[in-house]
């Protein structure tokens, strides 16, 4: 049996009846869980999800050993626990968990997926939006109305840069504790934190994803809890993530992503006695509200260095009335306006103006005149 540290390296591949397919977006997305729907067709009008078949073309899975003391506790493979299973499930998560949402793969009653998201956040932030509340509401506070039959919670891809292994689980512990104290007849399933690029856009590499992974599977079993580990159908056999499951950053997952872990979870089920008390209405779920960044306004800066030439002495001629904006076009050569930032207008003028020398000084001396005092 392989020792812990080598529970997330690649031992052999197999092939298992797993297609691929899934998704990726960005943003605040939460839900609320309903009474099944009639017809393959969720109230969202989201997708139904492909049957798993029997001699479809296959997808390559990565098997990966499991110390006999986590038996039990890493979900093993079942038959195919079928569409329900997921309409069942709530998903909470960060922006690959939106994602679901995004691509149309899981409507908005099945998932809270925040952007940005750490599990830090997950006890305290207000995030869960219902029609009739004027506020948000944590998630624990959601699933306590929401009721689902499981929750399937992964975080872990923002924590890898600024929390250690100790801190990490820590923060976990505390969620998972308010979660099952807002409502503890669900059944909770732990996702492995998905494997990322070989490089990325991020300060995140695989060998601290698998310490992650590690420390997450212990927890599960300290807690009573189950581990799915997606890291076998997303892993490639160098033990990163496939390139058709990650955009160009290196760790968003594709829509192929996820519909592999959707039927990862599917053919991995965990299946137990429902032991819901009677379920009370839930509130319909609405989106999140959608806050627009602040642009960057280049008549500020234009404005910014007009004023600054004029108390500098300078006159601007009527010939040359667009000087500023001349000028401001020549330095977005170098300072690209698309990274510019809301409220830094005042600042890029200053920094413009204060460029007015040497050849520039030459350039401006065609546009611009000194008044009478000099």
């Amino acid at each position: 049996m392989g020792k812990i540290k080598d529970f997330f390296l690649a031992n052999k591949i197999v092939t298992v009846a797993i297609a691929a397919a899934a998704v990726i977006t960005t943003a605040t997305v939460v839900t609320c869980i309903l009474l099944p729907s009639e017809g393959n067709i969720h109230p969202s009008g989201m997708q139904s999800f492909p049957e798993v078949k029997s001699g479809e073309e296959q997808e390559q899975i990565i098997e990966i050993e499991v110390p006999s003391e986590y038996e039990g506790v890493v979900l093993d493979e079942t038959s195919d626990a079928g569409e329900q299973y997921i309409k069942d499930t709530l998903f909470v998560g960060d922006s690959n968990t939106a994602r679901m949402y995004f691509f149309g793969l899981l409507g908005i009653d099945n998932l809270i997926g925040v952007e940005g998201m750490g599990i830090q956040s997950v006890a305290g932030s207000a995030v869960a939006y219902f029609y009739g509340y004027n506020n948000p509401v944590t998630i624990p506070t959601a699933i306590s109305m929401q009721q689902p039959r499981r929750v399937i919670i992964n975080f872990g891809t923002n924590n890898v840069a600024g929390y250690s292994v100790d801190a990490f689980v820590s923060e976990y512990n505390k969620a998972l504790d308010a979660i099952q104290n807002a409502y503890s007849y669900s059944d909770i399933i732990i996702m492995a934190v998905a494997p990322v690029s070989e490089t990325t856009s991020y300060d995140i590499d695989n060998k601290r994803v698998d310490a992650y992974n590690e420390a997450l599977m212990k927890l599960a079993k300290q807690r009573g809890l189950h581990f799915l580990n997606i890291s076998e159908v997303l892993k490639n056999s160098k033990g990163a993530i496939k390139d058709n499951y990650v955009v160009e950053d290196g760790i968003h997952l594709t829509t192929d992503a996820l519909n592999a872990v959707f039927k990862y979870a599917r053919t991995h089920a965990l299946i137990t006695e429902d032991t819901r008390p009677t379920l009370t209405s839930c509130p319909a779920r609405r989106p999140a509200p959608v806050i627009e960044k602040p642009k960057f306004d280049e008549g500020k800066v234009i404005s910014y260095i007009n004023a600054a030439a004029v108390e500098s002495g300078f006159t601007l001629e009527s010939y040359s009335s667009d000087i500023s904006s001349r000028a401001f076009n020549s330095y977005a050569f170098t300072v690209m306006k698309s990274d510019a930032e809301a409220g830094t207008e005042q600042d890029v003028a200053m920094s413009i103006f204060e460029g007015f020398s040497g050849s520039t000084a030459r350039i401006m001396c065609a546009v611009v005149s000194k008044d009478d005092n000099g």
